[in-house]
């Protein structure tokens, strides 16, 4: 539509027919058109659509019905966009299309905010139901459809006027590394035990736990449903009884529980509160409305229990749990059953009502998943055991209260020790963390990362209370560090370590500027390896290495095992650009000090004033939460926060 203005040289009403100036005027003697060529008489009639009624005709925009000032058109918005130029083929018109496609969704994220009571369950189920209507004609994968919306309605333009944190830029020393620190402490051993003690409502104290972000939610989360758990800033966790928050005599009804964005924490609420009769609405951040719960949902009416999704067609969360409590005594553990859920099960068995057999011979992952649970029930005073015979795999866990040592070791973060672990590989050096290693509760993860470093070529010592890894020791100053032996299969890795593998395993093909490419699991997502290459100025081309020009735009990590491997891949190209390093800090508070501190690293806290400017391009993506994902009808009723005297 064309809406054409009236200036102040012609002010004539064009509806006032009284109008002189309006009325016909006799046309003047036409001049003798030109003779028409050929093919125009050959043209052919108009289409029928052309002269069908006005009022057939589509209505006008809301905007002209309502008078509304016009606003200033976009300047390519009707599709006058001019086309590349000849040559530049589709790709060029492709990253027209993309641009246009992020302009639209700033502007519908724009429009949602002006919604009344933006982000309501009412306006996000109509549009939901319009949007699944309207793709279906163009895509057969309803999944992908919906989550297509869900990160669409994730999206928050920042206001023009806010300061947005510039990229962080990774530029690592690149000397001969002389690192002596304690090792980073696991964060997902002290949830287990915190897990432990709320369901037997256990008086303890736990220490050395790093109060980063899954530990927190999983804290809190257990605070929401009757725990007593409180922190104190020099990391330790005070479990302080009250009532247990398993048993079939503690129901609860009717509440909101808020477990973050972590799926372990997730699946270590699911289980828990499936020891008591309950009825529960469970929300969570962004992370987790993708999370597959599909298995979780198939498995639970095996314990009593019943898992349904709050969105229609969605796998994640919200959903809404109803339990029975009425526990078996046996149960046979599914083959598609994910590997955290397992354990988070494995957990949970300690507050049962009865006695209870696991079988896990159905599980490709239950004889390592048994592994690491069993040694840290009997720690707490659990009383279980293994059965572990050709075809037969059971674990029977009799439940108890846990009670944990004073002297209880936190165990070692693998990924984050590996991580540092690796270092000398790139600059050569030594690295040694103090802890104890086989305390981790997690020894297939251990193993992997010897067996990955031997193939390497990276000397790594495991003793009592210390392991180190070294690489180059008998370089003379002055020569060039060897590269460490090339990997060509990964296949192996579990999702944790193949950031860093992958890391490790480009060291010789970034130095030589090509090479061949290692084999990856078939899981893996090959668009985000393939950006993680460009980063290096390597791109994947018939199965080998080739050299391209690095790409210079920031890369936003998907994962805190994908940010760490780019930060050890700077080591090799200095200057990439990190646009999310918060979250890594969310996960490994101390990790930026360490690294910007190479090669003699202090995990010592910088000054507020020294650590300002750091923070400030550290902070995690801003998220909304009560706008569009947990609106304050839906948030818990109860939240019960630790004591901060």
């Amino acid at each position: 539509m064309t809406i054409k203005s009236h200036s102040s040289r012609d002010s004539r009403n064009p509806r006032d027919f009284n109008d002189p100036r309006n009325k016909p005027q006799e046309r003047s003697e036409r001049t003798e058109r030109p003779e028409r060529s050929e093919w125009a008489s050959r043209r052919s009639e108009r289409p029928e659509w052309s002269n069908r009624d006005r009022s057939e005709r589509a209505p006008r925009p809301d905007w002209a019905v309502r008078g509304e000032q016009r606003r200033p058109r976009d300047r390519f918005e009707n599709g006058d966009r001019p086309r590349p130029q000849r040559g530049a083929g589709l790709i060029a018109e492709l990253r027209e299309l993309d641009r246009d496609l992020i302009k639209m969704i700033a502007r519908r994220s724009r429009m949602l905010t002006r919604l009344p009571n933006a982000g309501t369950s009412d306006h996000e189920r109509e549009l939901r139901t319009s949007w699944e209507e309207n793709a279906a004609a163009v895509s057969r994968d309803p999944k992908l459809i919906r989550q297509i919306f869900a990160l669409l309605q994730e999206v928050e333009v920042a206001p023009a006027d806010m300061e947005q944190p510039s990229a962080f830029n990774l530029a690592p020393a690149r000397k001969t590394l002389a690192v002596d620190l304690p090792a980073p402490a696991s964060d997902r051993l002290p949830r287990v035990r915190m897990v432990l003690a709320a369901s037997g409502a256990a008086e303890c104290t736990l220490h050395g736990v790093p109060l980063n972000g899954p530990v927190m939610e999983c804290l809190k989360g257990l605070n929401q449903v009757g725990a007593r758990l409180r922190w104190e800033e020099d990391g330790r966790i005070l479990c302080q009884g009250g009532e247990p928050v398993s048993g079939y005599n503690k129901s609860i009804l009717d509440k909101v529980v808020h477990v973050g964005d972590d799926p372990f924490n997730l699946y270590l609420m699911l289980f828990q509160m499936v020891t008591r009769p309950a009825r529960l609405k469970i929300i969570g951040e962004s992370g987790l409305k993708f999370v597959d719960l599909a298995p979780i949902r198939h498995f639970l009416p095996l314990l009593g229990a019943r898992l349904t999704s709050v969105v229609p067609g969605q796998e994640g969360l919200p959903a809404r749990l109803e339990s029975s409590a009425m526990l078996p005594s046996e149960v046979a553990v599914p083959a598609e059953l994910p590997a955290d859920a397992l354990e988070a099960l494995l957990v949970a068995t300690a507050g049962w009502e009865r006695d209870v057999t696991v079988d896990l011979s159905g599980h490709a992952e239950g004889r390592s998943i048994v592994s690491k649970v069993l040694p840290i029930l009997q720690s707490a005073g659990i009383k279980a055991s293994l059965t572990d015979t050709e075809g037969a795999l059971s674990l029977h866990v009799v439940p108890g209260k846990a009670q944990f040592p004073d002297d209880l070791l936190p165990g070692i973060n693998v990924v984050a020790a590996a991580t540092l672990l690796a270092m000398p590989a790139f600059v050569g050096g030594r690295v040694k963390l103090s802890g104890h290693w086989e305390a981790t509760g997690d020894a297939r993860s251990g193993d992997v990362v010897k067996g990955l470093f031997s193939k390497l070529g990276v000397n790594l010592s495991v003793a009592d209370g210390e392991v180190s890894a070294s690489f180059g020791e008998g370089v003379a100053e002055g020569e060039a560090l060897p590269s460490p032996n090339p990997v060509d299969d990964l296949t192996d890795l579990p999702s944790a370590l193949l950031p860093l593998g992958l890391a490790l395993s480009l060291i010789p093909a970034v130095r030589a500027k090509g090479g061949a490419m290692p084999k990856l699991p078939e899981s893996v997502d090959k668009i985000l390896v393939e950006s993680f290459l460009n980063q290096l100025g390597l791109s994947c081309e018939d199965g080998r290495l080739v050299s391209i020009e690095p790409s210079t735009t920031p890369w936003a990590s998907p994962t805190v095992q994908w940010a760490l491997a780019l930060s050890l891949a700077a080591f090799l190209r200095p200057n990439i650009k990190l646009s999310n390093p918060g979250i890594v800090t969310n996960y490994l508070p101390v990790y930026w000090n360490i690294y910007n501190t190479l090669p003699t690293p202090s995990m010592a806290r910088k000054g507020h004033e020294e650590e300002a400017a750091p923070v400030a391009s550290s902070r995690p993506a801003r998220r909304r939460v009560l706008a569009s994902h947990t609106p304050e009808s839906e948030m818990p009723d109860e939240i019960v926060y630790p004591d901060e005297d």
